[in-house]
């Protein structure tokens, strides 16, 4: 959530904007936060980024938490993650190909794939990449 402030349009006032952070366990129903951050700062420095998950959870966050080191640590934890892909993000199939996004679901994309992969050039963390096309209107409408 960003509130984004009084300052009004006039060029003289400046804009403020907050951001929450929170966490649900959807097993305990347990909150954590919110914890207030200015809306200009990055997510990368959210409060929540550095408070460990349990082992078998699972994290669901947006492209401003995308991190492969915070994947690989993650991995590492036990902790699975769900996270969009950086557009321009490369990695390898685990056959030792370099890939990026466009051409690898061009290759194999004609309906849905999942498809294990090595994320990253120099990290090569190991997830799963799953993508569903969509119809040419859907595509058209968005």
């Amino acid at each position: 959530m960003i509130w984004s402030g009084c300052g009004g349009s006039s060029p003289k006032n400046t804009s403020s904007s907050v951001k929450t952070q929170i966490r649900l366990d959807l097993n305990t129903g347990k909150l954590t936060g919110p914890y207030l951050q200015s809306g200009r700062e990055q997510d990368q420095n959210s409060q929540l980024r550095s408070e460990p998950l349990p082992k078998g959870s699972l994290r669901i966050a947006d492209l401003g938490f995308f991190s492969l080191n915070d994947f690989s640590k993650m991995n590492e934890d036990g902790v699975y993650w769900l996270s969009r892909l950086k557009a321009l993000c490369k990695g390898y199939t685990l056959d030792g190909k370099q890939w990026d996004l466009p051409k690898l679901l061009e290759t194999h994309c004609p309906d849905m794939m999942d498809m294990q992969v090595l994320l990253g050039v120099k990290e090569r963390v190991p997830c799963r990449i799953l993508a569903i096309r969509e119809s040419d209107n859907a595509a058209e409408t968005t």
